[in-house]
C-alpha cells in the first residue's frame, strides 16, 4: 500500500510534500497581504487629495475604490 500523503499531487501532477505545500500557501498569503496593503495605500493617498486635485487627475471620489482594486476603466 502507498502512503497517500507522500504521493499527494499538485493541480498539475507535480508531487508536493506537505512542507512544500505549506510554503506555497504561505507565499500566496504573503502575496495577498501585499496586494491588500498596496490597495489600502492607494486609497489613503487618493483620499488625501482635495476634490480639485482629483478633478485635475480626471477622477472623482466615487472612482477611488475602483482605482485601488485595479477595476477602473476610463
Amino acid at each position: 500500500m502507498t502512503n497517500a500523503h507522500a504521493n499527494s499531487m499538485a493541480s498539475f501532477g507535480t508531487p508536493v510534500s506537505s512542507a512544500g505545500g505549506l510554503t506555497l500557501l504561505a507565499q500566496s498569503y504573503r502575496g495577498f497581504r501585499a496586494r491588500m496593503a498596496e490597495r489600502a495605500r492607494i486609497r489613503r493617498e487618493l483620499d488625501s487629495y482635495t476634490d480639485r486635485q482629483l478633478l485635475d487627475l480626471g477622477i472623482s471620489r466615487a472612482d477611488i475604490p475602483a482605482i485601488a482594486t485595479g477595476d477602473y476603466r476610463r
